[in-house]
């Protein structure tokens, strides 16, 4: 069994990441450019980008899209503010009852 913490740093968070490189991507951002933006390297926004990653993940990417919870960091990655896109992906990942509940991680 994993903590709350342990769950959000394995699934959730890189689900997060997934949905908003999407968007990023989707506005015209370069991998480089979302790389920098998430503090991740540009190999794993590659992977994001081309579905490289396990089925958690992407069920947990469709949920959190379907559920538009990517909105806010997005902007957030757009402004440039990487304290407060930290946070707020810190928060919404430790908030997992959003999206965990559905797939009883």
């Amino acid at each position: 069994m994993y903590l709350d913490c342990d769950r959000a740093m394995r699934i959730i968070v890189p689900a997060m990441r997934v949905a908003v490189a999407k968007r990023l991507s989707e506005k015209g951002m370069s991998q480089v450019e979302i790389a920098k933006r998430l503090g991740v390297a540009q190999a794993a926004v590659s992977k994001y980008l081309n579905s490289d990653y396990s089925k958690k993940i992407a069920v947990l990417e469709r949920l959190i899209t379907k559920r538009k919870l990517e909105r806010r960091i997005v902007e957030l990655a757009l402004s440039g503010n990487k304290r407060e896109l930290e946070n707020e992906i810190s928060s919404l990942a430790l908030n997992s009852k959003i999206v965990c509940g559905a797939l009883k991680l």
